[in-house]
């Protein structure tokens, strides 16, 4: 990924008034696929949470992991 993509990705989440992220919001933030995302999270470099049935991200998960790889 360029480093252009996580600027933008970065500067979208510090913005946003949002607090979760669903899967297909979160893949098009680290412009990864489902299986990465998967693996990420199952490596615990991103960590996931259920709202009902559903799987979210929390920005605080997508900005720690933006941080850990720049």
């Amino acid at each position: 990924m360029m480093s252009n993509d996580f600027s933008n990705a970065h500067e979208i989440l510090r913005t946003s008034s949002k607090l979760f992220y669903s899967v297909p919001e979160t893949m098009e933030l680290l412009c990864v696929g489902r299986t990465t995302l998967h693996s990420l999270t199952a490596s615990g470099r991103i960590s996931k949470t259920k709202i009902g049935r559903k799987t979210v991200y929390s920005v605080n998960s997508i900005l720690t992991y933006f941080n850990s790889v720049n």
